[in-house]
């Protein structure tokens, strides 16, 4: 026996044979030996288990993990990719491991056989990627009468499939993102979760940055069994993948369980789909206060100008000369999200932006009959740039979004948690920030309410609005936003709002010194925090 297959040894030596392009074309991001041994010994009990079902095979090895704990079992698994298909089939020859590989998509096959155990590392790949989307939707309401999400990912579908496919008694393992437990779309799939009773652990790993190489996403085990002890599923959270290297002994004290001390069992009448399943997980303070309101209340958020193709509606000086486009056809723009260094963007940084030759400029092209202008249309359609996905469904195909620039701007992505910007510049922005308009004109009213979310308190308050992605990256949607919660500003009395705006003026100014003004932050925050308590 070639005891090299119990390892990562054979995923090393497959992606550093194969183009990263071919492995990101196919989504293969490998799991850890360490993690599929954890996962094998959840389902193979060596109670009568006889068929073991991997639905994404790759290099099989859930298989290999299952095989070294019980090599009298049968074993199928599916994969689209024949030549890792190939490579998988002779490795499992030449270990005699009994393992019939299908060279088809799961989630349109076999969906009439059952299975003692299942174990998998579904492809993650969103749906607008996925050229058989529509047929996808439409098996799955056919066989299961369910209506999905056409912003779903993939690995969704084959859980519930699996689900479906998995015998009374039986258990099944996914290594998947959590992205779907914090996000609009996966709330018919947590529906769907907490009806099927079978979902008894999440283990999501708090520090994520050695589980899947190349992957800013935040993973997590599920582990699911359909038997009759359907009380609680319990949420426990690792530091990493170290803590999975010894607790396989615990894994037969099922339902008795826990694997770490920072654990949360909640019971399924408990579970509610609409929310965001981190409230379960996370070990941040959630404050319920009555002096908090959504922030639609407030504020319209939508996301910045998406062009489809910022490369070429994206100008600097030098580009501008090079083509010759008039000055009434560029807009000002922040178009990355760097070009933004403090929570206040005034006119001065704007100017030292264009003085660096920054790209800043945002193509508009009017009704394209320009001479020049009418020329870089012609050269965007020879680039093909007018047939990518935003640009293929917008007519005419060069015309951007029409919209006012935002008082006040949101971040994106971030690692330290969610980012305000005072707008001062009063400039457009593409998608790294989010526009916030607010519903009301006052100058006094929008430094109150930026005040409060310069504040820890508020951040804190909407961090788990949030999509957690790997490595601390967290991103949030603007309807994210929208339905988050912020102070009631009809809380703030006008003697308070004198105060906040006092601290605030000399925060502004410190901050264009190029100074923290951290004291003056903290003033802001004690202020909140009595407001709140």
């Amino acid at each position: 026996m070639n005891f090299s297959i119990f390892s990562d040894k054979p995923e090393n030596e497959y992606s550093e044979s194969i183009d990263s392009i071919v492995r990101k074309k196919y989504a293969q991001y490998f799991t850890p030996y360490c993690i599929a041994r954890f996962m094998a010994s959840w389902v193979v009990r060596g109670r009568g288990e006889t068929d073991i079902l991997d639905p994404a095979v790759g290099m099989g090895v859930f298989i290999r993990a299952a095989y070294q704990i019980n090599p009298d079992l049968k074993f199928t698994g599916y994969e689209i990719d024949e030549n890792i298909l190939r490579k998988t089939v002779n490795l499992f020859s030449a270990c005699s491991i009994n393992a019939e590989i299908l060279p088809a998509d799961f989630l349109f096959h076999g969906w009439n056989l059952l299975y003692d155990g299942i174990l998998c590392n579904p492809p993650y790949i969103s749906f607008r990627n996925f050229k058989r989307k529509e047929e996808a939707l439409a098996e799955f309401k056919s066989r299961l009468g369910v209506s999905l999400s056409g912003f779903s990912n993939i690995y969704t579908l084959f859980i519930i499939k699996s689900l479906h496919q998995l015998k009374p008694g039986g258990r099944a393992a996914f290594i998947v993102p959590l992205e779907f437990l914090n996000a609009d779309y996966g709330k018919i799939v947590k529906e769907i979760l907490t009806e099927s009773r079978a979902l008894r652990y999440i283990i999501v790993f708090k520090n994520d940055s050695g589980v899947f190489k190349d992957v800013l996403t935040t993973s997590g085990i599920f582990l699911f069994s359909k038997d009759r002890k359907e009380r609680t599923v319990n949420f426990i959270s690792l530091s990493g993948m170290e803590e999975l290297t010894s607790p396989y002994s615990r894994l037969n004290k099922y339902p008795d369980l826990l694997l770490s001390n920072n654990s949360k069992s909640v019971s399924f009448k408990e579970l509610n789909p609409a929310e965001k399943w981190r409230i379960y997980y996370n070990s941040g303070t959630i404050r319920k206060s009555g002096c908090l309101v959504p922030f639609k209340k407030y504020a319209r958020i939508i996301r910045g100008i998406a062009t489809g193709a910022n490369d070429y509606f994206t100008f600097n000086k030098r580009k501008q000369s090079e083509f010759n486009i008039p000055d009434k056809f560029l807009l000002p723009c922040v178009c990355k999200s760097n070009q933004v260094k403090s929570p206040i963007f005034t006119k001065a940084d704007y100017d030292e932006l264009q003085r660096k030759d920054s790209n800043i400029l945002l193509f508009n092209a009017g009704n394209g009959k320009e001479e020049h202008v009418a020329e870089y249309i012609r050269l965007g359609e020879e680039l093909k740039v007018n047939k990518r996905y935003l640009t293929g469904h917008r007519k005419p195909w060069y015309k951007v979004e029409n919209r006012p620039p935002a008082p006040v701007l949101a971040g994106t992505f971030n690692r330290t948690g969610l980012r305000f910007i005072r707008n001062e510049a009063g400039i457009l922005n593409l998608t790294a920030f989010h526009c916030i308009y607010v519903n009301f004109s006052g100058l006094d009213r929008i430094d109150t309410l930026f005040a409060y979310l310069l504040t820890d308190i508020a951040r804190e308050i909407l961090y788990d609005r949030g999509r957690e992605y790997g490595s601390g990256l967290n991103k949030y949607e603007p309807n994210d936003l929208n339905n988050g919660k912020i102070i009631n500003l009809d809380v703030v009395d006008v003697n308070m709002e004198k105060t906040i705006h006092h601290i605030y003026s000399r925060y502004r100014e410190s901050v264009i010194r190029g100074e923290s003004g951290l004291s003056l932050l903290n003033d802001l925050n004690d202020i909140f925090l009595k407001l709140l308590a």
